[in-house]
């Protein structure tokens, strides 16, 4: 019989090192861990653009550029007043007291309202009347500082840049609202900076709420499968260290808690655990041969090093596969996704089996009751593995319809509970205030955009965005004109006056307004189309739109284009999916190699990949009927999930071919395999799918959606491993006489 190359002899060398100085190795494993605990304490979080994109991403340099000649909204935030008349003296005078309060906190560096709309209007204390028709006639003011209807008033609070960042961004609006509340006004708080907020508070939620939940799930799961505290106890301190010890190195490397890495120690608590439940049960098979706690030990971590370590570093390979993406975020929660997938490797083998050799547990009984069903499961598919193939085929047929239902789909507020706070602010915005969400159509000419032609061009444009159904408000230059000329009592200023009449609001104190439509150079304008959040399809028809009318009767000379936050936002998740389709194949081509090269058989790697398409297909199918969406939070998922679901592919493999150079036939050696390997295969994958299920306590919807799509992963990989690939060993043989 061959020798195993599991059972090398510098491996044995290693194993009995490791053993022999054991106590070392905790020593040193105990300081690393707090020099690693101290490191991960200083964490910092971030939702800001640049968090995703490189500083060099087009698309992040077209919105800066946009920005510094036009400002943007992207620092401002919205404080919503409801009052039953916004124009009524006490209701004026208390929305004045609330502006000067937040005009005085530090980091705010203007305020924008009723009381100081930043255009001339007639005086409210000597003409209340005049005031009231001049703002409800004026595009500009309403209904974005006060609703229609009047009932509803806002103030744009416009945040220092500097102080508007993860560090400090929090406390700054906690200023302001404690401003507002001591002035009398309890407002409901939206715009950029608050729905980052509301995202940095889901993500320590999901951090201090997760790795606790999912740690008591693994604790009742495995105390049900071994019930002797040292087999339950182990298991979670390991995967526990390398948890921390993850969490640790992106700290020391400069890393930072995002949407995305938020889920990293939960992650590795669920991924880590299958290392440390093999050697656990290759350790109880052993001490049921009559071996005590050292040898026992030391035979699991041989017999395990080849398919754990294998396991491991395809966990990794589909996680580093994500280092393709452009996207910062992504390519972070790439690395340090695999870091942990290594780590688990690294210290779930040794200390697993260390931890194990100092307790006398483990002996009883490891066949549990289930067994009679292995054994079952195994006649069956050897008499008729067609049924194995057959299973397979329903859940393909299943997840085919939901292909046609797949969308790719993003919204502002998506992944935030709609009883949440932000939402309700933001949809209160939606419904009376002009709305949050939109874009901006920029109007760029050389020769200047205060030409009559540029500005009839964009009063025309403006008329015809604002009738496009789901546009709520489209003001651009042409309203800045057309209301600062009815202000000054011109009833026909003509087009050829327009840069007169643009100096005229400057001087008036209207330049914050001013330049919100025109560049101080005057060579680029914007129209400010607010759409709501209607999501990234509706959106980009309405911009398609916009655009082909603007194309349509642009004057010679004049460029259209369209710019914004959400603009790139939506740019940046079409490219997420493209290279998330890219950093799939990639794993596929990988993995299938690595399994190729350890069985020197293209077959055999051909083989493994066939049931861990299973998966894949079944999460598309899942998120197509449970209306799931792809968007940034999620797309990542599919290379996660095969770096996952090969693991157990590989645990079947290398037992099948442990037991076939032992000498049995092709069926002996499935029956063996689905015995004693189906066990651990059901015990890891039963563990993963309830871990990730804890993932669905989540509030924050993208954590959620992840944690439901990563369990069906599991339970489809289940099948594909425990039923299609050993009907195909076995038809495979049956074909080939063999």
């Amino acid at each position: 019989m061959k020798q195993d190359p599991s059972e090398s002899t510098w491996l044995i060398r290693t194993v009995d090192f490791l053993l022999r100085r054991r106590r070392s190795v905790l020593l040193v494993t105990a300081i690393l861990t707090a020099l690693l605990a101290l490191s991960a304490s200083r964490l910092s979080f971030t939702t800001s653009p640049e968090s995703v994109l490189n500083s060099s991403y087009p698309e992040l340099q077209g919105l800066r550029a946009h920005e510094k000649d036009l400002g943007n909204f992207e620092h401002r935030l919205i404080l919503i007043v409801k009052q039953d008349d916004a124009f009524k003296a006490s209701t004026f005078d208390r929305l004045r007291r609330v502006s000067d309060a937040v005009s005085g906190v530090s980091g705010v560096l203007s305020v924008r309202s009723l009381v100081d709309p930043g255009f001339p209007l007639p005086d409210p204390a000597a003409d209340p009347d005049g005031f009231r028709r001049a703002v409800e006639a004026n595009p500009l003011l309403a209904p974005f500082l006060v609703s229609r209807d009047g009932r509803t008033a806002a103030l744009w609070v416009e945040l220092d840049p500097a102080v508007d960042a993860a560090g400090s961004r929090e406390e700054t609006v906690a200023r302001v609202r404690t401003a507002a509340r001591e002035a009398g006004v309890e407002p409901m708080i939206s715009g950029v900076p608050a729905v980052r907020i509301a995202y940095s508070r889901h993500i320590r939620e999901d951090l201090f709420l997760l790795p606790p939940l999912v740690t008591a799930i693994l604790l009742l799961l495995l105390f049900v499968a071994f019930r002797r505290p040292i087999l339950v106890l182990t298991p979670l301190l390991v995967v526990g260290l390398a948890s921390l010890w993850t969490i640790g190195f992106l700290s020391l490397s400069g890393g930072r808690i995002s949407v995305l890495t938020s889920i990293l120690p939960s992650l590795v608590l669920v991924v880590g655990t299958a290392t440390t439940i093999h050697v656990v049960a290759r350790f109880r098979e052993a001490r049921f041969r009559g071996l005590g706690p050292v040898p026992a030990a030391r035979e699991a971590m041989v017999r395990m090093a080849l398919p754990c370590g294998l396991t491991g570093l395809t966990t990794a390979v589909g996680f580093s596969s994500l280092l393709v993406a452009r996207i910062g975020d992504v390519r972070q929660f790439g690395v340090y996704s695999a870091v942990g997938a290594l780590l688990a490797f690294l210290l779930g083998l040794p200390l697993t089996g260390i931890l194990l050799s100092f307790g006398q547990g483990g002996a009883g009984r490891i066949a549990p009751r289930g067994d009679r069903s292995f054994r079952w499961l195994a006649r069956l598919l050897i008499r008729r593995p067609a049924a194995g193939v057959l299973s397979s085929g329903i859940v393909v047929l299943v997840s085919i319809a939901g292909f046609a239902r797949l969308k790719s789909e993003t919204f502002m507020l998506e992944d935030v509970r709609e009883d949440a706070p932000i939402h309700r602010a933001t949809s209160e915005v939606d419904r009376h205030l002009g709305g949050v969400i939109g874009f901006d159509l920029v109007i760029r000419s050389e020769a200047g955009v205060l030409r009559p032609e540029v500005i009839r061009f964009a009063r025309d444009l403006s008329r015809r965005l604002g009738a496009l159904p789901g546009v709520r408000a489209a003001p651009g230059p042409a309203t800045l004109l057309d209301q600062a000329a009815r202000v000054a009592g011109v009833t026909d200023p003509g087009d050829e006056l327009g840069p007169l009449i643009l100096t005229g609001i400057r001087s008036l104190g209207g330049a914050a307004v001013a330049r919100s439509f025109i560049s101080d150079d005057g060579k680029l304008a914007r129209i400010i189309v607010r759409t709501g959040d209607l999501g990234s399809v509706r959106s980009g028809e309405i911009r398609e739109a916009a655009m082909a009318l603007a194309r349509a009767s642009r004057p010679p000379g004049v460029q259209v284009s369209i710019g914004g936050l959400t603009v790139l936002a939506e740019k940046v998740l079409e490219r997420l999916v493209t290279e998330m389709v890219r950093s799939t194949v990639i794993a596929f081509v990988v993995i299938f190699f690595l399994i190729s090269l350890l069985f020197r058989s293209l077959a055999v790697g051909l083989l493994s990949m066939v049931p861990n398409f299973l998966p894949m297909i079944a999460a598309v199918g899942f998120m197509g009927l449970a209306g799931i969406t792809v968007r940034s939070s999620i797309a990542l998922i599919f290379a996660v999930a095969l770096g996952i679901a090969v693991d157990d592919t590989i645990h079947i493999l290398l037992r099948y071919r442990r037991e076939r150079r032992r000498g049995k036939g092709v069926r002996r050696s499935v029956y063996a395999t689905v015995l004693w390997a189906g066990r651990p295969v059901v015990l890891t994958s039963t563990i993963l799918f309830c871990g990730f299920l804890a993932f669905t306590l989540s509030d924050f919807k993208a954590t959620l959606q992840f944690g439901l799509i990563a369990a069906v992963t599991i339970a489809t990989a289940l099948v594909g491993d425990i039923l299609l690939l050993p009907a195909l060993i076995l038809i495979g043989r049956r074909k080939r006489g063999g």
